[in-house]
């Protein structure tokens, strides 16, 4: 009997790393950060009162959406948070997006619980929160102790993009985004 040629007894290991390739390269693709023209991922989350939202709430209307990945930021989230309450339009809508990585015995209604008392009321229904760390994956956003600001369109697209502090000069983009 003919022993198998070579390249056969390799196929299995040459599945495996086309696969793990394959893998990589479609973890690196869903891993990628919004870009200026295309439009947020599906998502749904619930805000600081328990109610749910998704993404297609922030078409209809300009909006800025403010994103937090580390506990850290949240100075730096407030002062966005205070400037655009200051350089916002009239009609523009703000949302705050904390999308965190908590250990599992934190539970959800603790972290809401914690996040509402570090909030005005005023804000609850804006500031979505998720402690799983899953919607900052799903918007290509690593952890990180500076906020993201994002300006939409009213059709949901995005105008502009910021990872910085609210008083560098790249937040400028966002502002004039939001300015038109």
């Amino acid at each position: 009997m003919n022993p198998l040629p070579l390249s056969h007894t390799r196929t299995p290991w040459r599945f495996a790393r086309l696969a793990a390739v394959g893998l990589c390269a479609l973890t690196l693709a869903a891993d990628a950060a919004p870009n200026v023209g295309g439009t947020l991922p599906e998502f749904t989350v619930n805000d600081l009162t328990g109610q749910g939202h998704s993404n297609r709430e922030l078409v209809g209307r300009p909006s800025l959406v403010l994103v937090m990945t580390d506990s850290d930021a949240d100075g730096a989230m407030r002062a966005w948070g205070t400037a655009a309450s200051q350089r916002l339009r009239p009609g523009v809508r703000k949302v705050q997006i904390v999308s965190l990585s908590l250990a599992f015995m934190v539970p959800t209604a603790l972290a809401r619980s914690m996040a509402r008392d570090r909030s005005p009321a005023s804000v609850w229904r804006d500031t979505w929160l998720e402690r799983d760390g899953d919607l900052a994956e799903t918007l290509g956003l690593p952890e990180s102790e500076t906020p993201w600001a994002m300006a939409l369109d009213e059709r949901g697209r995005i105008t502009a993009i910021a990872h910085c502090e609210v008083t560098s000069p790249c937040a400028d983009r966002v502002w004039e985004a939001l300015a038109r």
